[in-house]
């Protein structure tokens, strides 16, 4: 169990390191790096445990060969899926590239019901496809 906590801590602390390089550092970004030791801790505590469950006889092999086998199969069913759940659910910001000379577009403003402002662009088709409505408030 500290194996594959240990694992998916280093996860969220990788994902929490790539965006602090990739935006400002910001305090939402202390709690990841704080997994970075309570990770390898836990790693410690996994191998520890293993290195000390450790028992003599003919059967050890197999013993080992299984743990192995259950190990991988943790990391297949438990450990893959949340870290890239994780991945998906909090990937770094990324900025928004400028848009390319010689486009035409109009910056475009709308206000919700709830107060969020959002902003973009709009580019006209070509063909007329794509026209403008009107909305009321």
């Amino acid at each position: 169990m500290e194996l594959l906590m240990g694992v998916l801590a280093l996860t969220w602390a990788g994902l929490a390191m790539a965006d602090a390089v990739a935006n400002r550092f910001g305090a939402s970004h202390i709690t990841g790096f704080l997994l970075v030791p309570a990770g390898a801790v836990l790693l410690w505590l996994a191998g520890t445990a293993l290195v000390r469950s450790r028992k003599p006889g003919r059967l050890r092999y197999v013993r080992r060969a299984a743990w192995v086998a259950l190990a991988l199969l943790a990391v297949y069913w438990v450990v893959l899926p949340v870290g890239m759940a994780a991945y998906a659910t909090h990937r770094p910001q990324t900025r928004v590239p400028s848009l390319a000379a010689g486009v035409e577009y109009q910056v475009v403003t709308v206000h919700t019901a709830d107060g969020v402002r959002l902003q973009g662009w709009y580019v006209p088709s070509q063909n007329g496809a794509a026209t403008g409505c009107c909305y009321s408030t």
